[in-house]
C-alpha cells in the first residue's frame, strides 16, 4: 500500500484550491507573542512555547516552538555559571592602604572594602550579587578581580608621590622591607 499522491491520504481532493494555501488547508502568517524571559538564563538556553509550532499533519495538534536565547556580552561584566566577574583597577595608594570604593553590580552600585596590602590578581567576593539561579532560589556571587595601576613603590619619594592624593589627616600605616630589615611607617598625611 502507498499513500495517494493527489490527496496525501486525506481521502478528499480539492478541485479549485485557493491561491493562499494551494489546497493544503493551511496558510502561513506572522504572529507576535510576548514571551517572559526568566532571570538567570544563559547563552544557549531554550524556551519552549507549547502549541505555537507547525500545524500537525492531518488535523493533528500543533507542535511546539523553541526559542534559543543569545546573551549579548557586557562592557564590564563577564559571566561564569551564576557568578559575575568584574575586573577592577586600583591605584597604588588604594592597594597599599586599603579603601572603601563603589563598584558596579548588576543591581546598581554597591560599596566594596579593599583590605590594606592588596596584591594584583586578588579576587574579592560580593556574596549574592551575581545572576539569579534558574528554577531555584538564591543568586550567584560577584567576583571582583583586582589589578593595580602603576608600578610598585621602591623608595620613600615614590611613596610620598603615591600618598599625595589622600585626604589630609588620613592615617597611614605601611610595612616594607629595606636592606633586609622590616620597617614600619606610621603617621598622618599632611
Amino acid at each position: 500500500m502507498t499513500t495517494c499522491p493527489a490527496c496525501g491520504g486525506r481521502g478528499e481532493l480539492i478541485s479549485t484550491p485557493c491561491h493562499t494555501c494551494r489546497g493544503r488547508g493551511q496558510e502561513r502568517r506572522t504572529v507576535k507573542r510576548v514571551v517572559p524571559i526568566p532571570a538567570g538564563v544563559d547563552d544557549g538556553t531554550q524556551i519552549r512555547l507549547a502549541g505555537e509550532g507547525e500545524p500537525g499533519a492531518n488535523g493533528g495538534p500543533n507542535g511546539h516552538l523553541y526559542l534559543v536565547i543569545h546573551v549579548k556580552p557586557h562592557r564590564y561584566f563577564r559571566r561564569r555559571d551564576d557568578d559575575i566577574l568584574l575586573d577592577l583597577s586600583l591605584n597604588v595608594a588604594q592597594a597599599a592602604l586599603g579603601a572603601k570604593i563603589k563598584v558596579p553590580t548588576i543591581d546598581g552600585e554597591d560599596s566594596l572594602t579593599i583590605p590594606p596590602g592588596t596584591q594584583p590578581g586578588k579576587v574579592l567576593t560580593m556574596k549574592g550579587k551575581g545572576v539569579p539561579h534558574l528554577q531555584r532560589n538564591g543568586r550567584g556571587d560577584q567576583k571582583v578581580i583586582l589589578s593595580v595601576n602603576g608600578k610598585a613603590v621602591a623608595n620613600a619619594a615614590e611613596l610620598q608621590t603615591a600618598l599625595d592624593g589622600l585626604a589630609p589627616g588620613a592615617a597611614v600605616k605601611l610595612a616594607y622591607k629595606s636592606k633586609g630589615a622590616d620597617r614600619l611607617i606610621e603617621g598622618l598625611v599632611k
